[in-house]
């Protein structure tokens, strides 16, 4: 994995905790809205699992967060490299 992709689950991971406790949500709870078991949630939390950006989304919409709030910051990172500096990341 890229040192980019990295840091966006990074980022993904401590966004879900933050989102989640804005919600006032337990991860049992998220767990079940989600239908997926709480040592999911609690995977996604640590890191351990990395979260698919479709479940990422739809954990913002339920958390009443915007799609530009829950996007990871280091995207910007991202969109702001060349194609170039982009394949060579890819291809790491």
């Amino acid at each position: 994995m890229s040192d980019l992709m990295k840091d966006i689950s990074r980022d993904m991971s401590s966004r879900l905790i933050m989102m989640r406790r804005q919600a006032g949500l337990s991860q049992a709870e998220l767990a079940i809205r989600l239908d997926i078991s709480q040592p999911t949630v609690a995977n996604y939390e640590s890191g351990k699992t990395e979260i698919p950006f479709s479940r990422f989304f739809v954990i913002c919409a339920l958390c009443g967060v915007s799609l530009d709030q829950c996007l990871p910051k280091c995207l910007s990172k991202f969109f702001s490299k060349s194609k170039a500096e982009l394949e060579q990341e890819i291809a790491k």
